[in-house]
């Protein structure tokens, strides 16, 4: 019969071979094995997974807690060293298992993997709660076995709280050398189709990283110590390097005509989402401004004059589609003020790329429109949205009909000159807001009809500057100009002006367009302005007739009021006419002409009197060549003549040859 001694030493024999035999690797797989309805379930389900398998983890860690003691005890080695030991070799298990048809180059975990990951970190969060897992031996042994640790299990180290990314980025000075390859690595691949749920853990993996990288970099601290502030340098060259990548890769696709995801997803990154998750809106603001100044100055290899011979070929339409991508990132938590003078502010102090500054403010002129233009091109096409539905369209002027006791005076007159797109059957609606708004205004004391054409609207501050009608008058004759000498062509804001706003046209922008002054004799671009418009019958005649009037009697005021008076010097007076007739020559109509001559004769008369006032009617003249001595006087008259009529030949024979011209010189003999 057996003794109970015997019996005793069975069970310690048995517990022994049970102890020798046991693998904490082994014990992590069993625990951490997941049912496959968990593997299947969607991103969806995860957080009912995570709920439901919340009790499994704290008995597992309670589990494996108790064998790394007794392991370690049997060992003789710290518990915490047998603990980073199991915990790292499970970790190499999940992230190094693949199955056959999985692509080598794969950067991202498998569904499958994730779960088990999420077991082990479950796990290994309740040994660091219990003490027995050391996160600082963790990281150590971590990097040793890990010259390119995967991006992924980075932040789920981080997202489970067993490590942070904080702590990674303080405590591995070698960070630069691996953190970069591996986000621009993830960037750089795309997940296989229908593996949505990985496509959206990419996304998050980038973005958590960034945050943390902005807020470590660009967080102002007072009190910081000189430890910190190089920890700060690091993780803005980190960004840094991974921005000039992006920027060297849009050059690169711009150049094959093709450009990959990578950029997109980086460019993804530049979120202002991250303010008030990870990031200070303080920080985040300095975040942009530095990566728009290394943006704008990055291998600033282009001069002046390529961007003078190029900057037709560097705006928003031809630019690629990332670097506009990346600029409207950048520009979006800023107001137009402050980029432009940030712009100012780089161009004064960095050497810059012109391609890069080019394309910025092309990118600025399209999505920092004003208020006119954004309204018209939203709503005043035939393929607006409300253009085909009633239901649209009836919410929509019902939405600005509910603004109009808020909205300021500038903005109900947009709507008013440049409505919605309203079919024919609906127009009734349209003019119940128009009169709404109308009414509005009036309650106001404004006018639509004092609204100039180029007026701005576009001002987000509350105050508008009052400008009174003349002058705004003048500033769309001086804009409705400068557009027409650029281009050529009447603004298409002056021809709806003529149809649509026909009272401002008519009684503002015309008379200030037609003021009479003294038109120069080579025509301008104002004169070329006003000839475009006779030629499109939109200057009634009798207002151009009279304008016409109003400037020769202006030119005829002007030469009264510079002739001298009848007690100057006859010979002065001589010499002041003969410049006139130089000016009548060129510009002036036969009238001028005849008339300009004969008040030349009249002086000729009173510098030599005795002269017959009548032509001799002689057509043979007889020069004396023997008196060849003339007085002072007769000298100067007849060099003056001679001279003037020379001048006025040159200045004639510019536009036509003398056979062309008409019968000044003979007039003149």
């Amino acid at each position: 019969r057996p003794k109970q001694e015997d019996r005793q030493r069975l069970q310690e024999a048995a517990i022994q071979l049970l102890e020798q035999n046991q693998n904490i690797c082994s014990l992590f797989r069993e625990l951490g094995k997941p049912n496959q309805c968990n593997i299947l379930s969607s991103q969806n389900e995860e957080a009912k997974w995570d709920e439901s398998g919340s009790i499994s983890s704290v008995v597992a860690g309670s589990l494996l807690g108790c064998e790394l003691r007794c392991q370690a005890k049997l060992l003789g080695v710290p518990v915490t060293v047998l603990s980073v030991k199991s915990v790292l070799e499970r970790l190499m298990e999940i992230t190094e298992e693949k199955k056959e048809e999985e692509d080598e180059d794969r950067e991202m975990l498998t569904i499958s993997q994730r779960v088990q990951l999420g077991f082990l970190l479950e796990s290994s969060r309740e040994l660091l709660s219990q003490g027995i897992l050391c996160p600082k031996l963790l990281w150590q042994e971590f990097r040793r076995d890990q010259k390119l640790p995967k991006l992924e299990v980075v932040y789920y180290l981080h997202r489970y709280n067993v490590l942070t990314l904080k702590y990674m980025v303080e405590s591995d000075e070698g960070v630069r050398s691996w953190l970069v390859p591996q986000l621009k690595a993830l960037c750089g691949w795309t997940p296989p189709l229908g593996e949505e749920e990985t496509k959206q853990v990419q996304q998050r993996v980038l973005t958590t990283v960034v945050g943390v990288l902005v807020a470590t970099a660009f967080e102002q601290n007072r009190a910081v110590a000189a430890a910190d502030r190089k920890i700060s340098v690091l993780c803005c060259s980190v960004l840094d390097d991974v921005l000039f990548w992006l920027l060297d890769t849009v050059d690169e696709c711009e150049a094959k005509q093709s450009c990959g995801a990578g950029a997109q997803r980086w460019i993804q990154t530049f979120d202002a989402s991250l303010c008030g998750v990870s990031v200070s809106p303080e920080a985040l603001q300095r975040f942009f401004t530095h990566s728009l100044t290394q943006t704008l100055t990055h291998n600033p290899q282009l001069t002046v004059s390529d961007a003078v011979a190029l900057q037709s070929e560097w705006t928003f339409a031809k630019a690629s589609h990332s670097l506009t991508s990346l600029f409207r990132k950048l520009a979006v938590i800023f107001s137009v003020e402050q980029l432009l003078s940030h712009l100012q502010q780089v161009l004064e102090t960095h050497e810059v790329n012109w391609k890069h500054v080019l394309c910025f403010l092309s990118t600025l002129l399209v999505y920092y429109q004003s208020s006119h233009d954004w309204f018209k091109m939203s709503f005043g096409g035939s393929s607006s949205y409300q253009s085909n539905s009633k239901k649209s369209l009836v919410f929509l002027l019902k939405f600005l009909s509910d603004l109009v006791p808020f909205e300021p005076p500038q903005y109900l007159k947009i709507h008013i000159l440049h409505p919605p797109y309203v079919p024919a059957k609906h127009r009734s609606l349209l003019m119940e807001y128009v009169s709404l708004a109308k009414t509005r205004l009036a309650d106001l004391k404004e006018s639509v009809e004092e609204m100039g054409l180029y007026e701005d609207v576009s001002g987000g501050s509350a105050e508008v500057t009052t400008t009174l009608p003349q002058s705004q008058s003048a500033q769309d004759v001086e804009k409705a100009v400068s557009l027409f000498e650029s281009t050529g062509r009447i603004s298409a804001t002056v021809m709806e002006a003529s149809i649509f706003r026909r009272p401002y046209f008519l009684t503002r922008f015309l008379p200030a367009l037609l003021k009479a002054r003294v038109l120069p004799v080579k025509p301008d671009a104002r004169m070329s302005f006003i000839e475009a418009l006779k030629k499109a019958d939109k200057i009634p005649s009798a207002q151009y007739s009279s304008y016409v009037e109003s400037c020769q009697r202006q030119r005829q005021q002007n030469k009264r009021a510079e002739r001298p008076s009848t007690n100057d010097d006859p010979l002065d007076i001589l010499k002041i006419q003969l410049q006139e007739f130089t000016e009548v020559v060129v510009g002036g109509n036969d009238g001028e002409i005849s008339a300009q001559l004969s008040r030349i004769s009249h002086t000729l008369s009173v510098i030599f009197p005795g002269c017959p006032d009548e032509p001799t009617g002689r057509t043979l003249v007889t020069l004396d060549t023997n008196a060849l001595v003339l007085n002072e006087l007769h000298q100067k008259v007849v060099n003056g003549i001679l001279q003037n009529f020379c001048q006025c030949l040159l200045i004639a024979s510019r536009s036509n040859p003398p056979v062309k011209q008409s019968f000044w010189a003979s007039r003149f003999i």
